[in-house]
Parts: structure tokens; C-alpha cells; sequence
């Protein structure tokens, strides 16, 4: 019973930040939601809307241009799923999103120089798409 009777509550403590570290959480949150500073080699795709009647449009930019050890986000814009499959069965190039539904992404990174070749396994090998790794 003495222990709690001798409890500080934390706004009993007498640090000079006391005041100052909700104001200093809440800027954390911010500035942890803020793209203050993007990734200078991060590249976006889109996966367009009904891009699975737009053969190699369907992937926006294509071919995209990523510099080594840089990421491939690929952003589905469009209501059906789509997935990533690498052409490539081994080396740089090997990847495979799975499905990546309606506002959902995918990454990927790339360590080698390389051209890589990709498409939507869900919707045949009509949506393709390129990255030149260099």
C-alpha cells in the first residue's frame, strides 16, 4: 500500500520537457505521415484502369528506368486484381507480386544492372511491362 501512495502522476513530475513532449509526439506523427523525403530511387508504376484490355499501355511508365538498388513500386489503379510475374526464372530479375487488389502496391528491388521483362500472370501475357535496371 505504500507504493501507490507514493506514486508521481506525470503531470506531478518536475522536468522541464513535461510540457512539451505531447506537442513534440504529435509533430513525430506528422512528419512519420508526411512524404517530407521520398526516395530518390523509388520509381512508381501505375497499373492503369481496365488495363487488361491495354496490352503494354497497361503499365505506366513502360518501360520504367530504375538506377541499381533501386525500388519498383507498382500502384493498382484499376478495380480487377492484377499481379507481377517476372519473365525471368533466376538472376536479378526474379520477382512475383501475387494479387495486388483495387489502391494496393507492390515492391520490389533491384540490385543489378539488367533489363527485366514482366506481366500479369491474371490476365495472360498481354499486360507487359519492362524495367531497365542501370
Amino acid at each position: 500500500m505504500q507504493f501507490f501512495n507514493t506514486m508521481l502522476t506525470f503531470n506531478q513530475l518536475k522536468l522541464p520537457f513535461r510540457r512539451s513532449l505531447p506537442f513534440g509526439l504529435s509533430l513525430m506523427v506528422l512528419f512519420s505521415a508526411c512524404d517530407l523525403f521520398p526516395d530518390p530511387q523509388l520509381r512508381e508504376v501505375r497499373i492503369r484502369a481496365k488495363s487488361s484490355n491495354l496490352g503494354d499501355g497497361a503499365f505506366s511508365p513502360n518501360p520504367v528506368h530504375v538506377p541499381v538498388g533501386g525500388r519498383v513500386r507498382w500502384q493498382n489503379d484499376d478495380v480487377l486484381e492484377h499481379d507481377m510475374v517476372a519473365e525471368a526464372k533466376n538472376g536479378p530479375c526474379v520477382f512475383q507480386s501475387g494479387p495486388i487488389g483495387f489502391g494496393k502496391s507492390f515492391s520490389n528491388s533491384f540490385f543489378k544492372k539488367a533489363i527485366c521483362d514482366y506481366y500479369c500472370a491474371l490476365h495472360g501475357r498481354t499486360m507487359r511491362g519492362r524495367i531497365i535496371v542501370e
